[in-house]
């Protein structure tokens, strides 16, 4: 096929590969809200008195789908690098799907008992294996049809990562709409439930559009020259392992910030301090809005940071954000005492617009470092490696510092901030020692 002729397949492979990691990213918001909102009052609320403690127990729910990731990475790498991109996608798709649909069905602990926390607990670990597979593999798939355009794609590149900001945004904004339409009872007893039906038909149509595109090129020429790796993941994992774990760390501020400041910290902060909400919303519905436009308009500038990188070079860009975020944590959390709800959606655009900006690059960053025949490996567990991390972050370190410090929703903005601020700044040194490679095969 000439260079020319692949614009076409990259425009539907990306419309593809972008669904998935929008879906991905809706599910994410919806589980780490519902965690506050919903699941520490009707599945942990009745085994312990302490709300305090069933939020935490709730918040490691959550927090398992990010530690399960690297599994599935290892796992789904393996496959997609030895039987092809496209066909594995499918089965990462399938996971989501019994992940997200059987959480939107699960009976509460009123109904079936303790069964329901570990039913719980047994899908958020399904979703967490389908999504350790499925961004590597998106992000090789399509960016080795757009290897073989020969043509600049920074942009293809955040267009499929502006998927993570448009997720993040759905999701908060179906939330913020039900929040202020329902009352609470109808809320808890099925409201929610809505929202992750809602995800579960954006993976069927996800699987459709799949249906419809052609397996990547590059590896069928791997194919043909018989140039597959036997065990690529546990192969690239003895090779590169270093690489590996640094690009990990670089791209920890980027997905650090949600589950560590956004939500639900940042609603119980603003709930705590009698924010005045706009438009006569209750203060949750208030910070789901900010919350949603925020990402939404994130989704812009990883779009633009994904052109900036054909210009600037893709750790250009990083290390850019990464500096820019360290800056603003504090800013961002101080703007929350002000209790004036214009500041504080000033606040959401400093959270997602400067971070987001280094994130249009990780599809393309990430997939050119690695060989051909690791790509799917080696991507996927770099990403899901940092995965593991911001689970450690919000599921450990943060939860051990307020334990150890009794800080109150009020004190522990000075802990967040300076856990943020500090993995900024460890992404943005690693990010001057992590070499840019472009490796088409």
């Amino acid at each position: 096929m000439p260079p020319d002729d692949y614009l076409g397949e990259i425009k539907r492979v990306s419309l593809a590969a972008t669904w998935g990691t929008m879906f991905e990213y809706y599910d994410f918001l919806a589980s780490a809200t519902a965690s506050g909102l919903v699941w520490s009052v009707i599945y942990y609320g009745p085994i312990t008195k302490i709300p305090s403690i069933a939020l935490a127990l709730s918040l490691v729910t959550v927090a398992l789908a990010y530690l399960v990731r690297p599994i599935g990475g290892l796992l789904f790498g393996h496959l997609g690098d030895k039987y092809g991109r496209k066909s594995n996608l499918f089965v990462t798709l399938i996971l989501m799907f019994i992940g997200s649909f059987g959480i939107a069905v699960l009976p509460p602990y009123a109904s079936i008992g303790l069964t329901s926390v570990i039913l719980l607990n047994i899908l958020r670990t399904i979703q967490g294996l389908g999504f350790g597979g499925e961004w590597g593999g998106a992000s090789t798939w399509l960016m080795e049809f757009c290897m073989k355009s020969g043509k600049q794609y920074g942009i293809w590149s955040g267009l499929l990562q502006s998927g993570v900001s448009y997720g993040i945004g759905l999701s908060a904004l179906a939330y913020s709409i039900e929040t202020s339409v329902l009352n609470h009872s109808a809320f808890l007893s099925w409201g929610w439930r809505v929202i992750f039906i809602v995800g579960a038909v954006i993976v069927v149509i996800g699987i459709i559009i799949r249906y419809l595109t052609l397996e990547s090129p590059i590896f069928n020429e791997l194919k043909e020259r018989r140039d597959i790796a036997r065990l690529p993941s546990i192969e690239i994992l003895k090779l590169q392992w270093k690489k590996i774990i640094m690009l990990a760390f670089s791209w920890w501020f980027i997905t650090v910030y949600d589950p560590l400041l956004v939500l639900p910290y940042s609603i119980e902060l603003a709930t705590v301090l009698k924010v005045r909400p706009l438009f006569g919303l209750p203060v949750p519905s208030y910070m789901l809005l900010v919350v949603g436009i925020s990402a939404i308009l994130g989704g812009i500038s990883t779009l633009l940071g994904g052109i900036a990188s054909d210009r600037l070079g893709r750790k250009k860009v990083m290390i850019i954000a990464s500096g820019i975020t360290a800056l603003i944590i504090y800013p961002y959390l101080l703007l929350f005492f002000t209790r004036n709800p214009l500041l504080i959606f000033l606040a959401g655009l400093l959270i997602y617009v400067p971070r987001f900006f280094g994130q249009g690059v990780l599809p393309a960053f990430f997939t050119e470092v690695f060989p051909a025949k690791y790509r799917y490996s080696g991507s996927g567990l770099s990403y899901q490696f940092g995965g593991l991390l911001t689970g450690i972050a919000t599921g450990v370190i943060f939860p051990s510092i307020l334990a150890f410090t009794h800080a109150t929703v009020l004190s522990a903005w000075i802990y967040a901030g300076a856990l943020g601020t500090i993995i900024a700044l460890i992404s943005l040194v690693t990010l001057l020692f992590v070499k840019e490679e472009k490796t088409i095969y």
